[in-house]
């Protein structure tokens, strides 16, 4: 059985003394388990620059997706006191879907690198940033993280950036056309799931759905007898009825990398 423990709160600071640009210090924030953060150092021509979370784990220590699971620990961002950034978006690679002990969760195991992308509209940006996560092996630990730093663009960080790019080639990226098509979704309270149309000859195993800007957790696609319709049952209860302007993505990997379809999704 998993168990929780306090949370473990970790301050960091890239520009703390004997701090290499582009890096923090590697911090132990649960047994065998450091975190660490980088910069690119680059600012890109749309006033953009990446930073990232890294998180050096076991190979069966494990943290979670955005939408955990049944069993996982939410992760949050705080970048409310940062100064010249007006926006910090966290990018998320593909993950695991794993059920153990009868609960299913998405996670990421081992070596993880969470990039963020910030958008600078000061002359002299200042990150701020309060990072909750979950890290889980035979115990649970809910670790909070807080870090500050002066962005600097003189000196690019090559080897960040290549983790950072190496982290982002994980991210499932628009599909081709062609490669899934999917029609519009909807909810049925009937089967209480979500229910497409689709038209692909391949294997839906690995498709995982979410209802944008929700934490609300799918199940594992279902065919229905046609073939032609899956639906995604929900795990929990539907606390908020969908909206006019609601949406659904379908991630799912390729030997050519991972993908995702967004489609609307519509009240029944």
């Amino acid at each position: 059985m998993k168990t929780l423990v306090p949370v473990a709160m970790l301050a960091v600071s890239l520009s703390a003394p004997g701090v290499m640009a582009g890096q923090t210090a590697w911090e132990e924030v649960f047994p065998d388990v450091a975190m660490r953060v980088i910069s690119s150092d680059v600012m890109l021509p749309d006033q953009t620059t990446w930073v990232a979370l890294e998180i050096d784990m076991p190979t069966d220590t494990k943290t979670y997706w955005k939408v955990p699971g049944e069993s996982g620990i939410p992760a949050q961002l705080d970048m409310s006191g940062s100064q010249g950034i007006d926006a910090a978006e966290p990018v998320w690679p593909y993950p695991t879907r794993e059920t153990r002990a009868g609960y299913l969760d998405h996670v990421f195991y081992g070596h993880f690198v969470l990039p963020i992308q910030l958008s600078v509209t000061g002359s002299e940006p200042r990150l701020a940033a309060d990072f909750t996560l979950g890290i889980c092996s035979d115990v649970c630990v809910p670790v909070a993280v807080s870090f500050e730093t002066a962005l600097d663009f003189g000196v690019p960080d090559r080897a960040q950036s290549l983790r950072i790019d190496q982290a982002l080639a994980d991210v499932p990226v628009p599909a081709p056309q062609g490669l899934l098509e999917v029609g519009e979704a909807h909810y049925d309270p009937d089967s209480h799931a979500i229910v497409l149309d689709w038209q692909a000859a391949s294997d839906i195993s690995g498709i995982i759905g979410e209802i944008d800007g929700r934490m609300t957790l799918l199940g594992p696609p279902e065919h229905d007898e046609t073939g032609r319709t899956l639906a995604f049952p929900v795990y929990g209860k539907m606390r908020d009825p969908i909206g006019t302007d609601a949406s659904m993505t379908l991630s799912f990997a390729t030997s050519e990398g991972p993908y995702r379809v967004t489609t609307p999704l519509r009240a029944r």
